[in-house]
């Protein structure tokens, strides 16, 4: 039987191969710098068994990490070998060429000398590479005010420059001085410090040829001048058909939801039943609003945390109701908006028969007051979790469904889950955009 690792950071045991993909989607600037660690030792030649073992991770993993490392060889002079190893760190990006135009294409990402795209809101190195070599000389100062992983101190480095580098945040400032540690012939220098970018009463007046982050600022204010130029043009040239486009959209601001009721919780889970048969009787706006509040309203107004929890807060969520026997809505197909609380009108009509179509005839689609249709957006998530993303998805749709039992069992209404449904012919009804694909309905109606 494998032996199990013990988690440093929530205590939870794993097999060597599960704990480095546990760090990737749970701990993720601690597998940053688990890669960065494994990439410094192969570096130095240490043994990748011994590498393994200190790390408690599979050699497999490791060599995963070499393959990365030896993803361009080059035999010159300024490549990087470590002892005991056939590691050659390419310093350079191979046939690169200045940009010369206002759109900027890489062929990647770009993973020359220490780079790594593994830490969250890293940019691509060929743009600092770019500023540096067309707004400074060599033996020049650069000032990166907000550090990050190191990139643009890295290419500092590399072409000759001097850097210093700011960053409020001390675990950025020791990735960086990791990423920046290399040893490379005719390389320039670079000092990190903590600290706040409004006080850099350290650096004397006059000493820095090159601000890194004005250039940036300038370039993305002159670019969203630009942007909001062109949109503006464009709203003014189609004024007429804004206008009517506006005049169709109808968003229903619902009633407060409460946060006590009569039923306890305990109540309401022990009352929980899937109900399929309704009465014909109206369910009140009240009702529909405090439905789709235990569905996905916002529970926190500062941090956006909402009734049922996300994996990572991304929210991959889109809930749909389908009204059609509500007190003062008028029937057809909302979206629901959590920040406001509203009902945005998509589509006017009843399409209980449509969606009854789509859903394999089951009679308690056709027979509530209104339904409620969630829809997920897989890619939110998949960004960060990747191949757990649409289980991660799916166990979030059952905390929000839940939610409805319980608050339909507390409002006296019935409800049933219904997983099984014709999903291009439902999309089809929706009119869903491409990233948007149903997962779960739950009609809801009076009790008979």
């Amino acid at each position: 039987m494998a032996r199990k690792v013990e988690c440093l950071y929530c205590g939870q045991k794993f097999t060597r191969t599960q704990y480095s993909e546990h760090l990737e989607m749970e701990h993720t600037d601690e597998y940053v710098k688990l890669v960065e660690r494994i990439k410094s030792a192969l570096q130095i030649g240490d043994d990748i068994k011994y590498i393994a073992t200190n790390n408690n991770i599979t050699e497999a993993f490791v060599k995963k990490i070499e393959k990365q490392l030896m993803t361009f060889i080059k035999e010159d002079t300024t490549s990087y070998s470590p002892k005991n190893s056939n590691i050659k760190l390419l310093w350079e990006p191979e046939n690169f060429k200045l940009e010369t135009t206002t759109v900027w294409s890489f062929p990647d990402r770009g993973n020359w000398a220490t780079h790594s795209g593994k830490y969250r809101g890293n940019w691509s190195p060929f743009i600092p590479r770019n500023i540096i070599l067309r707004y400074s000389k060599e033996g020049e100062t650069v000032l990166d005010q907000f550090v990050g992983s190191g990139t643009t101190l890295i290419e500092t480095k590399l072409l000759k420059r001097k850097g210093i580098g700011v960053d409020i945040n001390p675990e950025a400032v020791k990735l960086t001085k990791s990423n920046t540690s290399f040893e490379k012939k005719d390389s320039g220098e670079v000092e990190v410090h903590v600290g706040d970018a409004r006080n850099l009463e350290f650096i004397k007046d006059e000493s820095i040829d090159l601000k890194w982050k004005i250039f940036v600022i300038i370039a993305v204010i002159i670019l969203l001048s630009a942007i909001t130029f062109i949109i503006l043009l464009h709203l003014y040239n189609n004024r007429n058909e804004g206008r009517e486009v506006a005049m169709q959209a109808k968003e229903y601001k619902l009633s407060k939801p409460i946060k006590r009721g009569n039923m306890s919780l305990e109540e309401a889970i022990a009352g929980r039943r899937s109900i399929r048969t309704y009465s014909e009787e109206k369910i009140s706006e009240k009702d529909i609003s405090q439905l789709l509040w235990a569905a996905q309203g916002i529970t926190d107004e500062e941090s956006g945390f909402r009734t049922a929890p996300s994996a990572g807060a991304l929210y991959p969520l889109e809930i749909y109701a389908a009204v059609a026997m509500v007190d003062g809505i008028e029937p057809g197909l909302y979206k629901y908006n959590p920040l406001n609380h509203s009902l945005l009108l998509k589509k006017s009509g009843d399409i209980r028969e449509e969606i009854y179509n789509a859903s394999l005839w089951q009679d308690s689609i056709k027979d509530a007051a209104a339904v409620i249709i969630y829809c997920a957006v897989f890619k939110r998530t998949y960004y960060r979790y990747r191949n757990r993303a649409a289980q991660y998805v799916y166990i979030e749709t059952g905390h929000s469904a839940q939610n409805v039992y319980l608050q339909a069992e507390a409002l006296n209404l019935g409800t049933v889950a219904i997983g099984a449904f014709d999903n291009k012919g439902l999309k089809k009804v929706l009119e869903l955009p491409d990233e948007e694909e149903p997962v779960y309905l739950m009609p809801v109606g009076k009790r008979e």
